[in-house]
């Protein structure tokens, strides 16, 4: 299928957040896969189709490997890595009982007991 200027000119953008894109651009497609290693590192594969003129073409395939660069930058990558690192938080502690919810987890409750038992005799 020949494709005419303004098909070569734009590009599409499937991102399945946090882990997968894919990118039609022209004659090209590429794609990633972020694959978290630990807390703090992300692994992020990809690869291109293209045709095989394209392939054999020096200058289209570098052009090719800068418009990867470009998709994937340090603010992608350094993204992803905070959502990783944000996920494993030293703020953030086990179980939905944590201090941290403890105020409002009394209140809730102390709340849910008045509405329940109201001013009934033994009621603390």
């Amino acid at each position: 299928m020949q494709l005419n200027e303004v098909q070569k000119s734009n590009l599409v953008v499937l991102w399945t957040f946090p882990n997968s894109a894919l990118a039609i651009a022209g004659e090209r497609v590429v794609w990633f896969g972020f694959i978290p290693q630990s807390i703090d590192r992300v692994q992020v594969l990809g690869g291109v189709l293209t045709t095989p003129e394209l392939a054999a073409d020096a200058a289209a395939t570098a052009q090719t490997s800068q418009f990867v660069m470009a998709m994937i930058n340090d603010e992608d990558r350094l993204g992803l890595e905070a959502v990783q690192v944000g996920a494993g938080s030293r703020f953030a502690e086990r179980g939905h009982l944590s201090s941290k919810e403890w105020p409002g987890m009394l209140a809730f409750y102390r709340n849910l007991a008045m509405a329940l038992v109201g001013d009934h005799p033994g009621a603390s």
